[in-house]
């Protein structure tokens, strides 16, 4: 059995922040990520990409996703009412 430390989850998480960068010509942040069960010879993360929201609210990308997902608590509490 593989052990995976959170350094390796760190630095996946910065490839994958890299990778977003490129792709959508901007900063972006990796949030969520999680190992998943996969193959013997493959590994499978899942993850969200935050990207433009730090822009959008001038702070850095790190404040950006916890405001982000204050946000979406929010908002599930706004649907579900107060005493749902």
């Amino acid at each position: 059995m593989t052990v995976h430390t959170a350094s390796e989850a760190e630095q996946v998480a910065g490839v994958l922040a890299s990778a977003a960068a490129r792709h959508f010509g901007r900063p972006a942040v990796i949030e969520g990520l999680s190992r998943e069960s996969g193959g013997a010879s493959r590994q499978t993360w899942s993850f969200d990409a935050v990207v433009g929201y730090a822009e959008k609210h001038n702070v850095n990308n790190r404040i950006a996703a916890y405001m982000l997902a204050l946000d979406r608590v929010a908002f599930a509490i706004k649907l579900r009412g107060i005493y749902a």
